[in-house]
């Protein structure tokens, strides 16, 4: 599964009554499936043709799981924020270091 997912296939992909890999994997309890197929962007929102949404609790997924993948994302994509930042703010510096001994 994860080389077809490194391969562009798409996680969110359904059967013909809308089930995603994601809701047979919690509704089987597979938390490494689940943990896969979040790192590779799968959309837990999505419902079926029965309006079975994700449910995590009693297909063995703790939502505290779930919640600290979704919480490990944010923490990743801002740490690359504030890197960004600095890198920002430092060349900034140097310029401003530069534009003055220019100037004297």
């Amino acid at each position: 599964m994860v080389l077809l997912l490194q391969h562009g296939a798409s996680p969110d992909a359904t059967t013909k009554d809308l089930y995603t890999a994601l809701h047979i994997a919690s509704k089987e309890g597979h938390e490494d499936v689940v943990a896969v197929l979040l790192d590779h962007g799968a959309n837990h929102l999505l419902t079926t043709k029965v309006a079975y949404a994700l449910g995590l609790l009693s297909a063995g997924v703790t939502i505290s799981f779930v919640l600290f993948k979704l919480m490990n994302t944010f923490i990743r994509s801002r740490k690359k924020l504030t890197q960004k930042i600095q890198l920002i703010k430092s060349k900034s510096k140097i310029i401003h270091k530069w534009t003055l001994c220019q100037y004297r």
